[in-house]
């Protein structure tokens, strides 16, 4: 996809969160939002009305951090500050989640939270922005939070306050990118300070961005441009792991689809983020058995599944299906067949080896039930974990469950 350097400046949250920063800072701040065209200038909620002053009669929001950095305030407090804040005359809105609660698994909470500072500013028809602070979080807390996003609608979901032990990554932004939904959008934040750190970002699905070191990092990117004769940046395109249709619209290829799946399976899992995918058809074809082998029986989102699904159907097309009709069966009802069982039509698998049911966790592994797994897709293996964990007990051989995948 191609940027120009207009839109690569309207994707940028000019920044200056320090304590101690100066009524001349924050003037600076703002004239160079406006010189530069940038989105937003973010600053401290007090700051507000200072800024929106200096900001009037220009398209360059005023952004306010709500109980920032730490969240460590009640709901009616940020509720407080959120409305105080839009009455000073900021027009975007970014607010910490109470880390505490997150830490207690109080997803009501959270929720509940999420919900009243989102609902201020969709009366207010204000940009809404809830901070994870991602270093701080493990990867079922960052999930989490993702599931209650996509069900709130804040506008953005954003990485970090980069006042913390680490600030955004490009994991972090691929897996909220894959598991918000198409309606919310990502801010990356906190230790954004170079060009490629920028583009970086961009390209892993961020659509706005934070960050203190805005104008080497433009200008960086204009000396870049001027070298190579030409006025725009090309980045490879965010596979996004919803739709089943490519972001400039038809429908997409095989690999396309397969390469969709691969980053779907990547954003789940920080230590994924530095894999390549390669270019040939099958070594994709085996980075996705891998992945999907390899992958425990936990909760998938629904874009995930839903790449997954749509890379594997057509997978099963490509292949064509073996149905009972094709079959030699004897006058007993019964056949003897050799070929790829992932090609029957068949309405059951008798478990004939594989005491747990959840299939072959060996990448690559030749044998039926990595087959089958891999085939099946994820579902399969979710619900035979749930099997498992009702009964209590190995399942014997020859014996069959109905599942739902």
């Amino acid at each position: 996809m191609r940027y120009t350097l207009d839109e690569l400046c309207r994707l940028i949250d000019h920044t200056n969160l320090r304590p101690d920063a100066t009524h001349e800072d924050l003037a600076r701040l703002c004239d160079e939002a406006v010189r530069y065209h940038f989105r937003m200038v973010a600053v401290n909620q007090v700051q507000s009305a200072f800024c929106a002053a200096r900001l009037a009669g220009t398209d360059v929001h005023t952004g306010a951090a709500i109980s920032f950095p730490l969240g460590q305030t009640s709901i009616a407090s940020k509720v407080f500050d959120t409305k105080d804040a839009l009455s000073q005359g900021a027009n975007e809105i970014d607010y910490v989640v109470n880390l505490t609660e997150v830490k207690a698994g109080r997803w009501d909470y959270v929720e509940r939270e999420m919900r009243e500072v989102v609902s201020v500013c969709d009366e207010a028809h204000v940009p809404s922005k809830v901070i994870f602070e991602c270093c701080l979080l493990s990867q079922e807390e960052k999930l989490a939070l993702c599931r209650i996003a996509r069900e709130v609608g804040p506008t953005f979901v954003k990485t970090s306050t980069g006042f913390s032990t680490g600030g955004a990554t490009v994991a972090d932004v691929r897996l909220m990118r894959a598991n918000v939904g198409e309606k919310v959008q990502v801010k990356a934040a906190g230790g954004i300070r170079t060009a490629d750190d920028f583009l970086a970002m961009v390209a892993a699905g961020a659509t706005r961005v934070g960050c203190s070191k805005s104008i080497p990092i433009v200008e960086e990117l204009r000396r870049r441009m001027a070298e190579a004769g030409r006025d725009y940046v090309e980045l490879s395109p965010a596979w996004h792991a919803a739709g089943a249709t490519r972001r400039k619209g038809g429908p997409m290829n095989q690999e396309e689809r397969r390469r969709r799946l691969i980053e779907a399976l990547k954003a789940e899992r920080e230590e994924y983020a530095g894999i390549v995918v390669p270019t040939d058809e099958r070594r994709q074809r085996d980075q996705v058995r891998v992945l999907l082998n390899v992958r425990p029986p936990a909760p998938a989102s629904e874009e995930l599944l839903a790449a997954q699904d749509d890379y594997l159907s057509h997978l099963a097309e490509e292949r064509g299906v073996i149905r009972p009709d094709d079959l030699p069966f004897s006058d007993e009802g019964i056949c003897v067949w050799r070929g790829d069982i992932t090609r029957l039509a068949a309405d059951a698998v008798v478990n004939s080896a594989n005491d747990q049911m959840m299939g072959c966790f060996e990448p690559l592994c030749g044998c039926v039930d990595s087959a089958i797994h891999t085939q099946a897709g994820l579902q399969l293996r979710a619900d035979c974990y749930h099997f498992m964990m009702e009964q209590g007990h190995a399942e014997p051989a020859g014996g069959a469950k109905i599942t739902y995948a």
